[in-house]
């Protein structure tokens, strides 16, 4: 999800019980599973921060039910007002619910988001990074510690995403408060079918914690015009996302 701003506690909860109330479409995607595809659902019923959590139907993909198991972390993005809106939480528990006159549907109870955010209209296309091929990168950033001393420090990640404007990287939580919103970071990461390593320079947008505890930075690609080796790295991204997106397709058509 590209994030654009976290809604107040009284915005995340009115939202929430008018989507439920109106029993809104959603679309789902399990964070685990290797499909990142939506998964259609609908909210059922909410009870508050203090109750039991979200209830929605269970999703389906093409007409079929999709098995979506208890603890699995998901995202929901739904539209509300003409803007759209998405929550990352986990699922409870499997259950049902009658829906008068005799309608029995299956159910996900989702654990009440602690967070909702209104999402931004993306203006590139972003790939998830294959679990079976890392992408390392490299990070130097500089520590400033007061006055006019600093350091520069260096540590080694993995990118959870990229597309040809930006980057999502895990942030360990021994150097996460040098990576605040706002902060540029140096980049360095080899990319597949470009043979030079790529060096850009990024700026963190924002930092989101996953369940589990993971920090991830949503990260901006900056000043890369500047310079061809610049221009290079970024027309080698694009080359790589255009093909992770027509892997994707293919395997969601059959075709391999």
């Amino acid at each position: 999800m590209d994030l654009d701003r976290s809604l107040s506690e009284r915005e995340r909860d009115t939202i929430l019980t008018e989507a439920c109330a109106r029993n809104l479409p959603v679309e789902v995607v399990s964070s685990e599973a290797d499909d990142k595809s939506y998964l259609r659902s609908r909210f059922l019923e909410g009870s508050g921060p203090a109750g039991a959590g979200i209830v929605i139907e269970v999703p389906t993909r093409r007409g079929s039910r999709v098995m979506v198991h208890p603890d699995e972390a998901v995202d929901v993005i739904f539209m509300f007002g003409g803007q759209k809106f998405g929550f990352r939480t986990e699922v409870g528990k499997r259950s049902k619910m009658s829906l008068g006159k005799g309608v029995e549907v299956p159910t996900l109870v989702l654990a009440y988001p602690p967070k909702v955010y209104r999402l931004q209209r993306r203006r590139f296309f972003r790939v998830d990074i294959p679990v079976a091929k890392p992408l390392v990168v490299q990070c130097v950033v500089r520590d400033r510690k007061g006055g006019e001393s600093e350091d520069l420090v260096r540590f080694e990640t993995v990118a959870k995403d990229i597309s040809s404007g930006g980057i999502a990287i895990k942030v360990p939580e021994s150097h996460l408060r040098l990576a605040k919103v706002g902060t540029r970071i140096a980049l360095v990461f080899r990319i597949e079918g470009y043979r030079r390593g790529v060096h850009l320079l990024a700026k963190v947008r924002h930092i989101a914690q996953r369940p589990g505890g993971e920090h991830i930075a949503g990260m901006q690609f900056v000043e890369w015009h500047k310079t061809l080796a610049g221009r290079r790295a970024i027309n080698a991204i694009t080359r790589y996302v255009v093909r992770r997106q027509r892997a994707e397709l293919r395997k969601k058509s059959g075709l391999e």
